[in-house]
């Protein structure tokens, strides 16, 4: 699979924030309707803020709303669509995200957990990944790499679990950049 990304307000200033590349992304979903029931969101008005090197950047208000445990992130200043969302509890607080649009072929894969009442999106950095478990992961056929090493393509659901939980714990991956998102203040 060669992966083209476009990035753009579809994906909520994280295209332009992490560049999409050094991602993780699969061609089909691994997430759906019967292993993705992770809610870390109620309904309503969200800011998405980026934070890079731990300093604040640009924030997009969005209309977060939720079918089941579908998630559609609507940004409210942009003339784009939505990008769905779903989340499967991985452990210690911590999900798998999946995101997409309607209109765009392939699936990007985040590490997502709560802190401070905010929900923290990390993109999973392919090259960040230690190599062990990247290369364990290549070997077990779980992950196939592309692109000199730049991106990850997810094969199993495992796979993307495995990846994912590098972002927690005690020796968890330190990310350059994070979406932070969080209640929008009342109008």
């Amino acid at each position: 699979m060669r992966t083209s990304l476009r990035t753009g307000a579809r994906f909520i200033v994280i295209a332009a924030l992490l560049g999409l590349s050094a991602c993780l992304v699969s061609e089909n979903p691994l997430l759906n309707d019967d292993n993705a029931r992770g809610k870390p969101l109620t309904p309503g008005a969200y800011e998405s803020c980026q934070y890079e090197d731990g300093n604040e950047g640009d924030c997009v208000p969005l209309d977060i709303s939720r079918e089941d445990a579908l998630y559609r992130f609507q940004p409210l200043e942009e003339d784009e669509g939505p990008t769905l969302v779903r989340f499967r509890p991985i452990g210690r607080g911590g999900f798998l995200a999946q995101m997409w649009s309607e209109d765009d072929g392939g699936y990007w894969y985040f590490y997502a957990d709560r802190k401070q009442g905010a929900l923290r999106m990390i993109m999973i950095d392919c090259q960040s990944l230690p190599a062990a478990l990247r290369d364990g992961l290549v070997s077990k056929g779980d992950l196939e790499i592309e692109d000199d090493g730049k991106t990850c393509v997810a094969k199993t659901l495992s796979g993307a679990e495995k990846a994912a939980g590098a972002y927690r714990g005690a020796d968890a991956i330190k990310p350059d950049a994070v979406m932070v998102i969080s209640k929008a203040a009342a109008r």
